[in-house]
């Protein structure tokens, strides 16, 4: 995957974290007329093709067709791994291939473990663009000739143009991770997801924490991946401030003989007024 967008958003990351994601949104323009479903579809990316894709050869990936045409097909697949997530795909005769997750999907979903190596501070794929870089081997083009092309959009705000994403993890003990934003970004949302592995101890569960700004709310569970949103639009029940800088704090768990390792990924979409300086692309 390629560094398209370097992100002041993201500050006074630790050494266990880093930020990855960068990119501009651009919602696709000419796709078949009322194919697209877009009264279901998320954070997603997509790409056009100089001719019309194999509609047959798409539905044979998916694990249940949603919508088909003469002209245009989706339905959605299970990206498998440490953890499991449902991604949609569309293709259509005007050449657009779109994999997308559902729009009550938080958009941190298109983080795969399976992709993301800590050690090396590189994230391969997003789950996203694992669906896109399988279609185009089921139709037989080599992916290197389009990948760079991949164009991202959240379906639900076309108007946002820009999303970034900061991962941490704490191999041993404690780790922060503080993410700051500049003044004049409209969010649309901030969402997480977090994973640890877990074992039960004399009926108690053991496991990672991921822990906001201090405080005792955390995202321990007795289920290894948690994904959810942790603020977007307009939503008035919850007291997290998206332009206040935060800090996630990560605790791992362990015994004599096992270790949890908690892992924890933010993203964020947002809008980025052009006489703000928000970054550098590459």
């Amino acid at each position: 995957m390629k560094k398209v967008f370097v992100a002041v958003l993201l500050s006074a990351v630790l050494l266990t974290s880093f930020s990855f994601a960068g990119g501009f949104l651009q919602p696709p323009q000419n796709m078949v007329k009322k194919a697209f479903p877009y009264s279901i579809a998320g954070f997603g990316c997509w790409v056009t093709l100089s001719s019309s894709p194999n509609l047959k050869k798409i539905g044979e990936m998916f694990q249940q067709i949603e919508g088909a045409g003469q002209n245009y097909i989706y339905g959605w697949l299970t990206v498998s791994g440490i953890v499991n997530t449902r991604v949609y795909l569309y293709a259509d005769s005007n050449g657009y291939l779109v994999s997308f997750l559902d729009k009550n999907t938080p958009p941190a979903g298109i983080i795969g473990w399976q992709f993301v190596n800590f050690a090396n501070k590189e994230v391969t794929n997003f789950t996203i663009t694992k669906v896109l870089s399988d279609a185009l081997d089921k139709l037989e083009i080599t992916a290197t000739k389009v990948y760079n092309d991949i164009k991202f959009t959240d379906f639900q705000h076309p108007k946002a143009n820009r999303f970034a994403v900061a991962l941490t993890y704490a191999p041993k003990s404690v780790e922060n991770m503080h993410v700051a934003c500049p003044e004049k970004v409209k969010f649309f949302s901030w969402s997480g997801r977090f994973y640890s592995n877990r074992w039960e101890q004399n009926d108690y569960w053991r496991g990672g924490h991921v822990y906001f700004d201090n405080t005792s709310a955390n995202w321990y569970s007795r289920k290894d991946d948690v994904l959810k949103f942790i603020w977007k639009d307009e939503d008035t029940s919850t007291t997290f401030n998206p332009f206040h800088p935060h800090t996630f704090t990560l605790k791992a768990d362990y015994d004599n003989y096992k270790v949890a390792i908690p892992r924890f990924a933010v993203v964020m979409v947002y809008q980025l007024p052009e006489e703000v300086k928000g970054g550098t692309t590459k």
